[in-house]
C-alpha cells in the first residue's frame, strides 16, 4: 500500500464522522495499539480502575503471548465481529449513561445475529467437546482398572515365580553338598567366571588398544565356563539323585516365568494402544475422524490424562448462559468506564483499539467496519464529508515516519522467548536483540525501507544461512518487535555453543543453550558464528563496501574482555555517511543499543512537533484526546524525566491530567519501568495518589525477582520510604524481605 491510499484511510476512518462524534473514528484505536496506550493500560491501571478492568476485559498478554484481543471461549468479546463491535459502538456514543443502560445494551448485543450465532456455535461445540472428553474419561477410568489388575496378577506371578526359583536353588545346593568332588569343581568354576566377568567390566571402562577383540575373547571364554558349570552341576543333580525333581522345578519355573510375562505385556498393550482403541471407540460413538484430531486432548496414556483432559474442558468449553452472565458483566465495566470523570471517552478508545486488533492491523477491515456503522447510526455521519484533514494527516505523517522516515530501523526489545517452538524453557532476549539491531542497521536499505538479505549475501562474509533466510523472510521495518520475529531469532541465536564451545548462556541452568551470557568477547564469538568474522571493523567494511554506506567503526571505548567496568562506558559506536550514530553498549549483566544522530535532527524534528501540538492545543485546534494520541508517537519511548521536563517547558498546566500523559512515556522494559516509579514518586501531587499508588504496584508486581535488578529494587523501596507513601509501605516491606542479593 502507497503512502497515499494509507493517508487517505486515515482520512476515511475520521472525516466522514460528524465532528462531535470524531471520538467514535477507528484511527484512534490504530494509535492506541502503535504506540502503546491500549497496552499500557491493560498492564499497568490499578485492579479496580474502571479503564483497566475494562482493558483487562478485551485483551491479553503474557511474557510469551503478545499483546492482543481475548481469544479465552469463556471472553465474551472473544465472539464479537466487527458487526458486533459497530453495533456497540452504535450504542456508546449516547452522551450519558445510567445504571439502566447496562440492561438495555446487554439486550442490544444479546440480540445481536452474529454474537448469537457465535455464541450458539461455541455451545454446541463445547456439547460436543464435554461429550468427547467424558468418553475419554471413562475408557481411561476402564483402562486403568484393567491395567491394575493385570499388574496385580504379574505381581502375584512374580511371588510364585521366586518361590520356584528358591525351590530350584534349594536343590541344586542340595546335590551340590552331597558331592564334595563336584562341589569344589563348581566352586572353582564360578569364581573363574566372577573373576573374567571383573575384568571385563574393568576393560569396557578403558582406553586400550583393540578392545573389542579382547572383550570377544572374554566373551568367548565365559560362555565355555558356563557350558562346563552346568555340565558339573547336572553331574552332581545325577549322583544326588536329584534331577528329577531339579527337572520338574525347572518346568514349573519357565511356566511361572512365561504367566508373568504375559501379564506384564498385557499391561504394557492396554497403554500402548490406548490412544488408538479410544480413537476407535470414538469413531463407533460417532465423532468424526476430523472432529477427533482437532479435539482429542492427549498424545498417550499416563497416570496425568485425567488433569490434561480437564484442563483442555477449562480452555476450550464453555456454555450460553456462563457466556451471557460474563457479557452483563462486561457490559456493566463499559457503562461504568463511560462514567468515569477524565475517561469517559477512553472506553471507547480502547474497543477501537480492539477492532484493530480484531482486524489484525488490515486498514480496508476498518473501512469496511465504517460502512456497517454508519448503517447503524447514519446521524454519526455528517451529509458530506467534512475537511477537517489536520488530525488524520498529522497521524498519518507521524506513523510514516515513525516507521519509515528514520535513518536507523526501529530497535527491538528484549522480549521473553523461546529457543524452539516446542520447547517450555523461556528466556530473555537480551544479548539476542542487540545482535539483531547490530545486524539489523547493517542491512537497511535506505531505497526501499526495507531489511535487505542481499547485502548480507553479496558482502563475502561467511553468513549462516540461517540468518540469511530470516532476513528474506522478515523484511519489513514494522514487524521488527513482534513477538513472532523475536522467537525465529531466538531459535537462531541458541544452541551454538555446540558449534564453538566458547559461546556461553544463562538459560536453562546446567547445560545452558539459550538466554546469551554479558560481555563482549561473548558477543564477538557469537559473530563469528552467525557472520562467519568476529572483527567488528571487518563486518561494517564488507557491508559498506555492498551497501554503499560508508560505515566507520570506532572501538577505543570497547574492552571485550572486561567485565568490571562501569555500566554504558563500554561501547562500540558505529557511525553512518558521517551522521548518525548506533551505540552498541556491553553492561556488566546486559547489552543495551541506543541510536542518535550528529545534527539532532531527530530531537529538532521532536521538539518542533511538540511545540505545533503545544500551540494548536492552547488554540483548541486540538482536543484532549488528539493531542493524548499525537504525542505518543513521540514520548513512547521517550523515559519518563524527559517526558515531565517536555511537559514542563511546554505548560503542564495546559494537559490537565498529569497521570494520564505521563503514562504515554516509554514503559517497555524493566528499566523503564524503574524509572517511571522513580520519577512520578518525585512529583508531590502524584506520589500520594491513589491512582498512581496503583499503577506503581502494578508494576512493582509485574517485575521477576531477578538478582541483576538488585540495586533498582533497593533505590525504589528507600524512595518509596523516603516520600512516606503510605500505601505503598506494605508493598516496599513485603519487596525488602524477599532476601534477594545481588550477583
Amino acid at each position: 500500500m502507497t503512502t497515499d491510499q494509507t493517508r487517505q484511510i486515515f482520512r476515511d476512518l475520521y472525516m466522514p464522522l460528524r465532528p462531535e462524534y470524531h471520538f467514535l473514528s477507528p484511527l484512534y484505536g490504530v494509535l492506541w495499539c502503535n504506540n502503546e496506550i491500549a497496552e499500557k493500560y491493560y498492564r499497568f491501571l490499578g485492579v479496580d480502575h474502571p479503564i483497566g478492568l475494562v482493558a483487562r476485559a478485551l485483551f491479553y498478554r503474557t511474557d510469551l503471548v503478545e499483546f492482543d484481543v481475548s481469544k479465552e471461549v469463556k471472553n465474551p468479546f472473544t465472539w464479537f465481529s466487527t458487526a458486533t463491535l459497530a453495533r456497540v459502538m452504535a450504542f456508546m456514543s449516547r452522551p450519558h449513561f445510567t445504571d439502566d443502560d447496562v440492561a438495555e445494551l446487554f439486550q442490544y448485543v444479546r440480540d445481536d445475529a452474529d454474537f448469537h450465532d457465535a455464541v450458539e456455535q461455541q455451545h454446541l461445540l463445547s456439547v460436543q467437546i464435554q461429550r468427547l472428553c467424558d468418553s475419554v474419561l471413562q475408557r481411561f477410568e476402564n483402562t486403568k482398572t484393567q491395567i491394575a489388575a493385570e499388574e496385580s496378577e504379574a505381581l502375584t506371578l512374580s511371588a510364585h515365580l521366586k518361590a520356584q526359583e528358591k525351590t530350584l536353588n534349594q536343590i541344586l545346593q542340595q546335590a551340590e553338598n552331597a558331592s564334595k568332588a563336584q562341589q569344589e569343581k563348581i566352586h572353582q568354576l564360578r569364581s573363574a567366571i566372577a573373576a573374567l566377568k571383573n575384568g571385563k567390566k574393568i576393560l569396557g571402562k578403558s582406553a586400550v588398544e583393540n578392545k573389542e577383540v579382547q572383550l570377544l575373547a572374554i566373551n568367548t571364554e565365559i560362555a565355555e565356563l558356563e557350558t562346563r558349570l552346568s555340565a558339573a552341576q547336572q553331574g552332581a543333580l545325577h549322583q544326588a539323585d536329584l534331577l528329577p525333581a531339579w527337572q520338574n522345578t525347572q518346568t514349573a519355573v519357565e511356566h511361572a516365568r512365561l504367566q508373568k510375562d504375559a501379564a506384564t505385556q498385557r499391561a504394557s498393550e492396554l497403554v500402548d494402544n490406548f490412544t488408538e482403541s479410544t480413537v476407535e471407540q470414538l469413531r463407533g460413538e460417532g465423532f468424526s475422524t476430523d472432529f477427533i484430531a482437532r479435539h482429542l486432548p492427549f498424545n498417550k496414556y499416563h497416570r496425568y490424562l485425567p488433569r490434561r483432559v480437564q484442563d483442555y474442558i477449562s480452555i476450550h468449553c464453555t456454555d450460553r448462559d456462563s457466556l451471557l452472565v460474563e457479557l452483563h458483566n462486561l457490559c456493566r465495566l463499559l457503562v461504568i468506564a463511560s462514567r468515569t470523570t477524565g475517561h469517559d471517552r477512553d472506553a471507547i478508545h480502547l474497543l477501537n483499539a480492539a477492532l484493530w486488533l480484531k482486524c489484525k492491523g488490515d486498514l480496508s477491515k476498518l473501512t469496511a467496519y465504517m460502512l456497517q456503522l454508519q448503517a447503524l447510526r447514519t446521524d454519526l455521519f455528517a451529509d458530506v464529508t467534512t475537511d477537517e484533514t489536520r488530525f488524520p494527516d498529522l497521524c498519518h505523517e507521524y506513523y510514516d515516519r515513525e516507521v519509515y522516515g528514520r535513518y536507523f530501523p526501529p530497535l527491538c526489545i528484549t522480549k521473553t522467548c523461546r529457543p524452539t517452538p516446542d520447547s517450555e524453557v523461556s528466556f530473555s532476549d537480551c544479548g539476542e536483540s542487540s545482535l539483531r539491531n547490530f545486524i539489523n542497521v547493517l542491512v537497511k536499505n535506505q531505497d526501499t525501507a526495507q531489511l535487505d538479505a542481499g547485502i548480507l549475501k553479496r558482502s563475502g562474509l561467511a553468513v549462516d544461512p540461517r540468518v540469511i533466510a530470516f532476513y528474506e523472510k522478515n523484511p519489513s521495518l514494522e514487524t521488527i518487535r513482534s513477538l513472532d520475529v523475536h522467537n525465529q531469532w531466538a531459535e537462531i541465536a541458541s544452541s551454538l555453543n555446540a558449534r564453538d564451545s566458547r559461546i556461553k548462556y544463562l538459560t536453562p541452568g546446567k547445560d545452558a543453550y539459550c538466554e546469551l551470557a554479558a560481555g563482549g568477547n561473548n558477543m564477538l564469538h557469537m559473530l563469528q558464528a552467525l557472520l562467519g568474522e568476529a572483527d567488528i571493523t571487518a563486518i561494517c567494511r564488507q557491508i559498506s563496501s555492498t551497501s554503499g554506506i560508508d560505515i566507520r567503526c570506532d572501538l577505543r571505548e570497547f574492552h571485550p574482555e572486561r567485565h568490571d567496568l562501569e555500566d554504558f562506558t563500554n561501547v562500540v559506536h558505529l557511525e553512518f555517511n558521517g551522521k548518525y550514530i548506533f551505540h552498541w553498549y556491553f553492561l556488566k549483566q546486559h547489552f543495551r543499543c541506543a541510536s542518535a544522530d550528529l545534527f539532532n535532527e531527530e530531537e529538532n524534528y521532536v521538539r518542533q512537533a511538540l511545540d505545533t501540538l503545544n500551540a494548536e492545543m492552547k488554540q483548541r485546534s486540538l482536543d484532549r484526546d488528539q493531542f493524548r494520541a499525537l504525542l505518543s508517537f513521540f514520548l513512547k519511548e521517550k523515559p519518563v524525566v524527559q517526558v515531565k521536563t517536555m511537559f514542563n517547558d511546554l505548560g503542564a498546566a495546559l494537559i490537565g491530567d498529569e497521570m494520564t500523559f505521563l503514562m504515554l512515556a516509554k514503559l517497555n522494559s524493566v528499566d523503564s519501568m524503574f524509572d517511571y516509579c522513580m520519577n512520578v514518586l518525585t512529583i508531590p501531587t502524584l506520589a500520594h495518589s491513589e491512582p498512581i499508588s496503583a499503577t506503581i504496584t502494578a508494576i512493582i508486581q509485574g517485575i521477576s525477582p531477578h538478582p541483576v535488578i538488585f540495586e533498582q529494587r533497593k533505590n525504589l523501596i528507600e524512595r518509596i520510604i523516603d516520600c512516606g507513601v503510605t500505601s505503598l509501605i506494605d508493598l516496599a516491606n513485603r519487596w525488602e524481605k524477599e532476601c534477594l542479593e545481588p550477583i
